[in-house]
Formats: structure tokens, sequence, C-alpha cells
């Protein structure tokens, strides 16, 4: 039978602040956030509306506007206005049993579970896979024993005990005889093979060598030249993903095992020359070389040479969001001698490392921690701008980032409260503007403190006018006002960030 028709064959704000513009997440008027009530999920609009109705066992993370949500067993799809539009009829998806290398690794990450990827979904039924596309029509029928999302029109099944990469309309593009394929990314992906298992007194350690292939299974990059490529998806996708620019891959010397950039063709645009390298995020990747870090950006070039001691990475560049920043507000933290600075993207310090602990800047103002501001309790947080002038002074003994145009912090003013049976003394929580004006202290409803995450874009905060309130283990929202919009009945609740 002509592979190419293989499958086909089996029936088928902005707000301004000291004379700079910084943009914060705008309202949104349609915004959701996902809830759980009685120990069901749902989605919830900001005046508190069930636009979904808590009744699902679990939601997934929103791709291609559709989230994938479950119930008793069976998998459906909701828009992003929270209406089922895929009725929940598929089976659960589990992972195939001998999947090896870089297919495990890609059939295990968020992205290949995440729902829709190029306009079609993986679904199951009676334990075979098939595709579906926005409409619920199915495009790919139900034949194939294992399935993985498509990237760069590609995806790898398997089918009769054999593997394959096939296109959207089911063409297989070629057969994978005795090796396995990663996710396609810019037209390429790894193809691996097993060398070797080595067995460390009963641990076993699997050892792959892998060539660059293009969307035909031709190899670009011979087999063998290259060994494992740490870190995929999010290594391999954050930079190469950008365009036809460079990826990185591990490469062996030896004893010495040293990092380096190759473009799509093979050719070494950065010598191997680094130790380590991660967090690929818009255009930037953070390296380093013996004991210091620096960053390059996707050209290969250096935008800061590797003399910091660390260089910490934003708490959200390894969540869903395909927009994260490394540079927050065009600036980056970097150590030295445990002193926190900060560093713009063309490798200017802009504030000198002197801070015990900082935060990403968020709407042109950063949380830092200077050891000559303190009190009798402790050491205190304030806020700077970016040329590292102190717009509000500290006397905060724990900070969120700015969003929406207001910082949650925890200020000593103090109140007592019941915990088991004992009377505790408890600073409240504060709500503080960008001139570091108290909006409102939090009185019976509690806005939790407990993560702050350095920028983290999902953290405590106002989002959409709205941040999560906390009152005995129950969740509700609150306004700008310190009004209560949503009483405290959910026992979890996202942030109006996470959705559309």
């Amino acid at each position: 039978m002509n592979t190419k028709t293989l499958l086909l064959a089996g029936t088928l704000a902005l707000a301004f602040f000291g004379g700079t513009t910084f943009a914060y997440s705008q309202p949104r008027p349609n915004a959701i956030a996902k809830v759980k009530l009685n120990g069901k999920y749902g989605f919830i609009n900001t005046k508190g509306e069930q636009v979904t109705p808590c009744i699902y066992d679990e939601i997934d993370e929103f791709s291609e506007g559709f989230a994938k949500v479950r119930k008793d067993r069976k998998y459906g799809f909701v828009n992003s206005s929270g209406e089922l539009v895929i009725p929940c009829e598929y089976d659960v998806t589990m992972p195939p049993e001998n999947l090896t290398g870089v297919a495990r690794d890609w059939w295990n990450s968020e992205e290949n579970n995440a729902g829709f990827s190029e306009g079609l979904a993986i679904v199951s039924k009676n334990g075979k896979y098939g595709y579906i596309n926005t409409n619920g029509e199915v495009v790919i029928p139900f034949v194939l024993d294992a399935a993985s999302s498509f990237h760069c029109s590609r995806a790898r099944v398997k089918y009769k005990g054999r593997n394959v990469v096939t296109d959207k309309s089911g063409d297989v593009h070629f057969i994978c005889n005795g090796y396995d394929v990663s996710d396609y990314c810019n037209g390429l992906a790894f193809k691996s093979v097993l060398t070797r298992t080595i067995d460390y007194d009963g641990w076993k350690q699997t050892e792959y060598s892998y060539a660059l292939i293009d969307t035909e299974g031709n190899e670009i990059i011979p087999m063998g030249l290259y060994q494992d490529p740490i870190g995929m998806p999010a290594s391999v996708s954050g930079l190469f993903d950008r365009g036809p620019g460079p990826m990185w891959l591990m490469v062996s010397g030896g004893k010495d095992v040293k990092y380096g950039c190759i473009d799509s063709l093979g050719t070494v645009i950065v010598p191997f020359e680094y130790d380590d390298y991660y967090c690929f995020q818009d255009g930037f990747v953070i390296v380093k070389k013996g004991n210091k870090y620096g960053v390059l950006n996707e050209t290969g070039d250096t935008v800061i040479p590797c003399k910091y001691d660390d260089i910490p990475a934003p708490e959200d560049a390894h969540r869903c969001f395909s927009n994260v920043a490394l540079f927050k507000d065009d600036a980056i933290r970097v150590v030295v001698n445990e002193k926190y600075g900060y560093v713009d993207k063309n490798g200017k310090e802009i504030i000198s490392p002197k801070y015990l602990d900082a935060q990403a800047f968020s709407e042109g103002l950063a949380a830092v921690l200077d050891e000559k501001n303190k009190n009798e309790r402790g050491l205190l947080w304030s806020y700077v701008d970016l040329e590292g002038k102190s717009v509000i002074k500290g006397n905060y003994y724990d900070v969120c980032p700015f969003n929406d145009g207001l910082a949650i912090v925890q200020a000593g003013v103090k109140d007592t409260e019941t915990f088991e049976g004992f009377e505790i003394e408890i600073d409240k929580v504060q709500v503080i503007d960008m001139t570091g004006k108290t909006i409102f202290t939090a009185e019976d409803d509690t806005i939790p403190l407990s993560v702050r995450n350095n920028g983290d874009k999902c953290a405590n905060g106002f989002f959409n006018g709205l941040a999560i309130i906390e009152k005995k283990g129950k969740y509700g929202y609150i306004n700008k006002s310190g009004e209560i919009v949503i009483p405290s009945i959910y026992e979890e609740a996202g942030s109006f960030c996470c959705y559309q």
C-alpha cells in the first residue's frame, strides 16, 4: 500500500510614570477565571456569573482559543467564552508505553497535551487515536495507536505498529525505522536512536544519538555529530521557533561538555564554549561560562557578558504564555557578591548590584530589599524606578509586583486573628498605588500575599480590576476600591489573567 495514503485507508493600561510610558494588562470585558465549586471546575466572568458551569472534573489551559474539559472520564472543549462547543465524548488519552528518547519527552510535555495545535487536537475513542478540527469534525480517523500534536504541519503517530510522520491530511511523509522523532520546530526535528544502556549498580542510564531532520525525514545534520538536545521542548523551541535562526545543542567534547549555537544548516554561529544555558524567552537566552552568567540574543551576539554570579530568570518564564519577556520593562536582574542590580537590553548596568533581594520590574517599578532600610523587626521592602530612584519609601514586610497600577503589600498594620483556638498577632494586607498611597486595607476577607513570584504574570495581584481574596479557606474577588464583588465561596480561584 502506498504510504502516502496509509492513514486515509483506515476508514477514514497604559500607566504614565516618571516620564516613561509602561504597558500593563488592559481591561478585557469578556475576561474569565477558572474556579472550583463543590469539587468541580468552571469559569466565571468579572461579574461572578458562571459562564461555564462548575460541572467539570478537570479544565486544562487554553490553547488556540479552546480549553480541554473532562467530565465523567470523557473529554470535550470549551471556547474562550466558556461555552462547550465540542461535547465531552472522547476518551482519556494515555501515553504509549513504548515511546523512548525525544518522542517520550515530548509526549510528557505540557505542549503536547495542550489541546489544539495548528487547528487540530488529538482525541481518542475505543483505544484508538485521531484528530479533530475546531468545529469538532474528524479530520484523521480513529485508526492510530499513538499520536502527538501538530507542529509545522507534521505529527508523529503510530499506525499498525509502525512509527510514521504524517501531515494534516493523513498523508505519511516517512516511516521511522528504528528511531523516534521529536516535534517539529521551524521545519526541523530531532530523530533519536538508542546507542547504549549503562548499568550503574542497578541504576540504568540510556544514551541516545541524534540527527537533525527536515519535514521529509532527510538528515540536515548527521546522526552522532551531536548528543542530547538538553531541555526540550523549552530550550529548542524557545529560541529556534522565532524564525530561521539558531538552535542550541549539547555537544560532547571528551570529558568536557560544552554548548554552542548552530543554524538550521548546521553551521556553527556561536562557538561551543558555554557550560550551561537556560531560559529561552523573547529572543534572548541566559548562558553560563565557568561560574559566570551572561545573555545572548537570538543571533548569538553577546548582550550581557558572562561576568555576573547569577542572572535570575523571571518566575513566569516557563509558564504557558508565549509573550513572556525575559527582560521586564527592558531590564533584567543580575547578581554580584549576593547583591542584586539591573541591566538593560544593551548590556548597560542601569542599577548597580547593591540590594539584598530584588523583584523583576513591573509597570516601571521594582520592589527591592536594601540592607540600610530596616527597623526593629527587620529589613523592609521599597520600590524603585528604572533609574534606581526610591519612588515608594520602604516600610513593607512583604510585597507583590504592580499589576493594573496597584500592588499588594504587608505594611505592619497590626491586627489579631484566631488560629486553632489561639489569638495571634498579624500584619494586615494593604493595597497601594504607584505613589505609595494606601488605597484600602483588607478587613474580613484577606488578600493572599503568599505568592509574589518576582513578577510572575499569574501571581497575586489585580487583573482586569479584580484580585483574589480568601476567607476561611474559600476564595472570592475584590475590586480596586476594596469592595467585595464576588464572595468567598470557591475552593480554588484563578486570576482574570490566564485565559482568553
